[in-house]
């Protein structure tokens, strides 16, 4: 999984070494199938020396075939489902009918994205208290439709500590 954040890196591999149990979505399985999948399209079309403008055009749907799909799930299963799911550091929610009500009543309410909407029902639904993310738009409707600290891994430290709560990375 190229192009990841550093910072989120750092983090996942803080939270591997020092067994902090932490949470994320079902969701979050398929957007990284989803964005792989996209590399992976990506890279065949650019090996195929096809133009910018033709890659974008062709973009969906995707068409790979069954072994290039097979490898995209060897990847996210290696770097992700084998190294924090399988070993019950990263627990996945997924989510009840009652989650599905809110997610969708969030959305009726809010401008927000279904990953998004998802993502935050999860987590309140869940009880976490810390919900880290890049996406600024996310973090500010996460501050303010509850008390979770909210923010990007650069800024968890000092948000914990504000409120505070003892960091627990870096």
């Amino acid at each position: 999984m190229r192009n990841r954040n550093k910072d989120s890196v750092y983090l996942l591999e803080t939270i591997a070494r020092k067994k902090i149990r932490s949470y994320t979505t079902a969701y979050t399985i398929l957007e990284l199938l989803d964005h792989q999948q996209e590399d992976a399209w990506i890279a065949k079309r650019v090996g195929a020396k096809e133009s910018f403008e033709d890659i974008l055009r062709q973009r969906y749907p995707r068409k790979l075939n069954e072994a290039d799909l097979k490898n995209v799930f060897e990847q996210v299963d290696k770097r992700f489902l084998e190294a924090f799911v399988d070993s019950e550091i990263v627990y996945v929610g997924r989510p009840t009918q009652a989650s599905w009500d809110e997610i969708i009543d969030l959305m009726r309410h809010n401008n927000i994205s279904i990953g998004d909407a998802f993502h935050f029902v999860m987590a309140k639904n869940q009880g976490c208290n810390v919900f880290v993310t890049n996406d600024k738009d996310l973090k500010n409707m996460v501050e303010q439709n509850s008390d979770m600290i909210a923010g990007k891994p650069s800024e968890i430290n000092e948000k914990m500590r504000n409120r505070g709560v003892q960091p627990f990375w870096k």
